[in-house]
């Protein structure tokens, strides 16, 4: 894989790659890496998800 022609060889590559995104509008995307453990199949509530500070532009 590959972003921007740069090989994905590491997390710190894909962090600093992401980190670097701009959009024409001046939004500045800021990146972590979350190390922690997560089950899969968990099914979220939709009133939990109706909860997060999400907007479709």
């Amino acid at each position: 894989m590959n972003w921007r022609g740069r090989p994905l060889t590491d997390y710190r590559t894909m962090i600093d790659l992401i980190a670097s995104t701009r959009t024409k509008a001046g939004l500045i995307v800021k990146v972590r890496r979350d190390k922690r453990k997560y089950k899969t199949g968990v099914e979220i509530p939709a009133k939990e998800i109706e909860k997060l500070n999400i907007r479709r532009t």
